[in-house]
């Protein structure tokens, strides 16, 4: 697996993803404006190369294939992730496994990518918001370091608290 920055061409693919991941899912109009309007997003794509590498890895082919990825379309997209780095801190606002390929550490390697990117971009702390009744998420997000900082009320449409996590980068 690869994990490069996505660009315009990809959104195909995060839309694809979303739609397999949430029930509450960003259609093209929410991409649409989160890759257009919002000047902190920054979205990471990875796809399938037919090699396994370490994560480091796979940041350095991040780095060296965002520029000549441009106009291509991913392989296949496995999982993704939208993040707001803003100033110090970064936010996940989406993440998402392909479900035919969870259960198989992706979700951890696009984790350590996306601190890794977050580590560069000059941020010092990571959070997210995470649905109460999501156990692998939450499993997966304390693996990677983050730590319950408090919960929100009813923060889903539904009515369903959700747990706020971070940790320090």
């Amino acid at each position: 697996m690869i994990i490069r920055k996505a660009t315009e061409a990809d959104q195909p693919e995060l839309e694809r993803l979303e739609q397999l991941c949430f029930k509450e899912f960003w259609g093209r109009d929410e991409l649409e404006a989160d890759r257009n309007l919002n000047p902190f997003s920054r979205w990471l794509i990875m796809e399938e190369d037919g090699e396994e590498n370490s994560p480091s890895k796979e940041m350095e082919k991040a780095a060296d294939t965002a520029q000549s990825s441009e106009n291509t379309k991913p392989k296949h997209a496995a999982g993704y992730a939208i993040v707001w780095c803003t100033f110090e801190q970064v936010q996940i606002a989406r993440i998402g496994i392909d479900p035919a390929l969870q259960k198989r550490g992706l979700g951890s390697k696009l984790m350590d990518a996306i601190k890794a990117s977050a580590r560069e971009e000059g941020c010092e702390f990571l959070s997210l918001e995470v649905r109460v009744s999501n156990a692998p998420a939450i499993a997966l997000y304390k693996k990677a370091g983050l730590v319950e900082l408090n919960r929100k009320k009813r923060y889903y449409s539904n009515g369903e608290d959700a747990l706020f996590l971070g940790c320090g980068l």
